[in-house]
């Protein structure tokens, strides 16, 4: 949306997605102006975000292809290319640097990767799990080791995250990759009121937070 200083309000972009973050620190920003009046945004499901070149004139956007899967709200631009925090299942938060022309690229500025052979990286996905009437989102970070197999189901590490308005995206993780390595599947928890999900979601929370 965009509103002017009289009030007037304008939907430019038409999706059901999630482009904000909460402000839980000082400093965030999910917005980057270039120099020919377009902006560079993060939108895109909690386990495949992805930077996006949006025309705030007609609506018109598209992602900027890219590897990466999380983006911390803090990308800065030069007008023509943006520098982002990004990270997946192989690679902790990395410093990429990416245009924004009629062919983007990206460069990793300052690398991170994975401590331990590739082979190593485990399957993160998001999956719906159903109960008590209510569907909850869950971020599996699957049992990974190349050295071993398992025929059978693996032991399971649950975790929720300290909110209330916050989420636990679907990237790698050095506390989980302790445990996939070692042959443990780890459930991070978004519960209702985390967000990421929308507002319906988000005030899931509402009025229930602390109580017994």
């Amino acid at each position: 949306w965009t509103v002017t200083l009289e009030g007037h309000r304008k939907q430019i972009v038409n999706e059901e997605s999630e482009w904000g973050f909460p402000a839980w620190q000082l400093g965030y920003t999910a917005i980057a102006l270039l120099n020919d009046g377009r902006f560079v945004g993060i939108h895109g499901p909690v386990d495949n975000r992805k930077l996006v070149i949006v025309n705030p004139v007609n609506g018109e956007y598209r992602d900027i292809p890219s590897q990466f899967t999380t983006f911390i709200p803090t990308i800065v631009s030069n007008g023509t290319s943006v520098l982002a925090f990004a990270s997946n299942n192989s690679n902790f938060s990395t410093l990429v640097e990416f245009t924004v022309e009629s062919t983007s690229t990206e460069e990793i500025v300052r690398p991170n990767p994975l401590p331990l052979p590739a082979t190593f990286a485990p399957e993160i996905k998001e999956i719906t799990v159903s109960g008590n009437g209510r569907e909850v989102k869950v971020i599996l970070h699957k049992a990974k080791n190349p050295n071993f197999t398992s025929g059978g189901a693996t032991p399971l590490l649950v975790q929720v995250h300290g909110g209330p308005t916050a989420h636990h995206s679907a990237t790698l993780d050095r506390e989980f990759l302790y445990w996939t390595s070692r042959g443990f599947t780890v459930a991070d928890i978004n519960y209702g009121g985390s967000t990421g999900y929308g507002a319906k979601y988000r005030h899931l929370l509402d009025g229930q937070w602390f109580l017994p």
